[in-house]
């Protein structure tokens, strides 16, 4: 237990991946060019916490540096609330735009049944112009 706690020296990610550890590690360590990220998840037994993070969490753990990024349902959660609460106000409601949706629902319904009856009656008569002068239209049944 005492090697356990108190190892020779620091472990390495080759160490863990020659112990059969490298699949489980892969989901929450990536080396590259840029650097080594790692993810890391956090808990907390508080129940208010659920909905935010807590105050100056976010900002303690990312300790100035840009390329820490802090999320988490919590604080999506919260950024989204934020966003509601500054465009609320300017959203429409469906109160504000009823009128115009139902006479748009009207017009195009009005307008379907007015080609289709122009349809039902192309298929029942034949319209012939004579052009001779002094002829009236004449419009003859199928």
């Amino acid at each position: 237990m005492d090697r356990f706690v108190a190892p020779a020296r620091p472990l390495h990610f080759a160490d863990l991946e020659q112990r059969g550890l490298g699949r489980l590690l892969e989901r929450y360590v990536r080396s590259g060019a840029d650097g080594t990220r790692v993810v890391t998840y956090l808990y907390t037994s508080d129940p208010r916490w659920k909905r935010e993070a807590p105050p100056g969490l976010a900002e303690a753990l990312a300790g100035g540096d840009p390329g820490v990024v802090v999320t988490g349902i919590n604080v999506v959660n919260h950024e989204f609330r934020k966003i509601f609460m500054r465009e609320a106000p300017r959203a429409a409601t469906f109160s504000d735009v009823r009128e115009a949706v139902e006479r748009d629902l009207r017009a195009e319904r009005a307008l379907g049944a007015r080609d289709a009856l122009y349809l039902r009656m192309r298929e029942r008569y034949t319209v012939r112009v004579d052009r001779a002068a002094g002829s009236e239209l004449a419009v003859q049944p199928r």
